[in-house]
């Protein structure tokens, strides 16, 4: 630092020093009084000179050397809170709390409203002198002083946690709840804490207090279907988590959620609850029907059929609500088909399509559970019906074309399979699929040479596929 930059601050930091020195020693009088007014004393020049040596040495982050100015003015001036919190704080912040706790005790004797030395007094009777009770004594004198008590209470929280004490535990979560201006995630994180020790009655009481202010809070929903579940009322909990979904947010995971939904609903009995329910919550039961189906593409291949069947009845009553929506009907063919019920699946399909003829993919659907018996004729007539309604583009069009493809090769037309192979490659040639079908129509015919030329020259274009390699 420039020695005369140094010394101009010293003289500034000297006048400010000497007015906040006295305004220590002396606190103005309330009221009119018509006696004279004693002057202050002003504090000793060479103890002011260690105090500003201490502070520009604080600033520059040697509490070490500015520990020993301090304690050198402390010797001629034993009466300034000032000079004695300022020790306390060096030593805080060289994380001595053992040596911080006299001058931190003397500056509160001086001035009990000094809430930064009040904290410094607390850390040391903890961190250094492990009196719990004694920490516990302060953190009550700052509840009272504090702005913000809140994080006192955290504080004595944390403090009573350590002590193992859950009755004071629960004791200060209720006077938290209690502090007017408590906002939502301050109850809900409270709540929190109830249910860790074990108060879930009183959880409850302060989630749904949440909810009455703010019923469009899904984190509030989540935490109370909770609650209900841990009291055995599986079904209000599916209740508040249906809520929860209907008012997501960002603190919310939906897939959990509706991980959870399933489960719930998993066994039949609360399955059966669901489809009559009065009034019948349509919309939730096709989101969780379509959930269901997911779950069953991307889980465990074991659960698979049990997820479908939840599944196929979602959409099932949903039909028999809704009768004239082809799409439903599509759906469940779709199901049954996975389920292994060809001709209940195409019984389906046909009503979908009779419903709307203008989706062909719903006569699609009807053509893959004959292929699934082995019908291959009328599928075949199916197939190649509704092949000039799908663009290569369409999400169709690959399902239509491998099917009409490999239905001509299992009735042995392997030349139409051949041509309806090279048609597709020509639409889509980084389709992989239509190739390796394409060699296995020579298979069929035991032209093994033709097929090894055909797998042969897709090695390269699959080789970091290990799927399709």
């Amino acid at each position: 630092m420039n020695h005369r930059l140094y010394n101009a601050l010293r003289r500034a930091l000297a006048a400010l020093v000497t007015v906040a020195l006295v305004s220590c020693a002396t606190a103005p009088e309330t009221g009119i009084s018509l006696r004279p007014i004693p002057k202050p004393t002003p504090p000793d020049p060479l103890a002011l000179t260690h105090f500003v040596n201490a502070k520009l040495l604080e600033m520059r982050g040697r509490s070490d050397r500015a520990i020993v100015s301090l304690r050198a003015a402390i010797a001629i001036d034993t009466s300034s809170a000032t000079l004695y919190r300022a020790l306390a704080r060096n030593f805080a912040a060289l994380n001595q709390y053992a040596e911080a706790t006299i001058p931190a005790s003397r500056a509160l004797a001086l001035d009990r409203n000094d809430l930064p030395t009040r904290w410094i007094y607390h850390d040391a009777l903890l961190k250094e002198l492990k009196d719990t009770t004694a920490a516990l004594t302060q953190l009550e004198i700052l509840v009272k002083q504090e702005p913000e008590p809140i994080k006192v209470y955290q504080q004595m929280l944390n403090v009573h946690a350590a002590r193992k004490d859950n009755a004071a535990v629960l004791t200060t979560l209720d006077r938290i709840t209690e502090l007017p201006d408590l906002n939502e995630a301050g109850k809900l994180i409270a709540a929190q804490n109830y249910q860790a020790r074990g108060a879930n009655t009183r959880a409850e009481r302060l989630v749904r207090n949440v909810l009455a202010t703010n019923p469009s809070r899904g984190e509030a929903w989540v935490k109370l279907a909770n609650l209900q579940v841990l009291r055995g009322d599986t079904l209000s909990g599916a209740l508040s988590l249906r809520q929860a979904i209907r008012n997501p947010e960002r603190r919310v995971d939906a897939r959990k959620v509706w991980q959870e939904l399933v489960r719930i609903y998993g066994p039949a009995p609360r399955m059966d609850s669901l489809l009559v329910e009065s009034p019948p919550d349509t919309a939730f039961q096709e989101q969780l029907g379509e959930v269901f189906r997911q779950f069953a593409r991307s889980g465990n291949p074991q659960h698979s059929p049990a997820l479908l069947e939840r599944s196929f009845a979602l959409f099932n009553n949903i039909s028999r609500l809704s009768p004239r929506r082809a799409d439903l009907y599509a759906k469940q063919g779709e199901l049954l088909l996975n389920l292994n019920r060809p001709r209940d699946a195409r019984t389906a399909f046909l009503r979908a399509s009779q419903l709307d003829d203008d989706r062909p993919e719903y006569h699609l659907g009807a053509a893959h559970t004959m292929l699934y018996e082995r019908l291959y004729e009328p599928a075949i007539q199916i197939l190649e019906r509704i092949k000039p309604l799908f663009t290569p583009k369409s999400e169709f069009y690959e399902k239509t074309m491998l099917s009409l493809g490999n239905a001509y090769s299992a009735t042995g037309q392997n030349e139409k399979a051949r041509r309806t192979f090279h048609e597709s490659i020509e639409a889509s040639p980084d389709n992989t699929n239509y190739p390796f079908d394409l060699a296995e129509t020579y298979i069929r015919e035991g032209n093994w040479d033709k097929a090894a030329d055909g797998f042969r020259a897709l090695v390269p274009r699959v080789e970091k596929d290990p799927i399709a390699l």
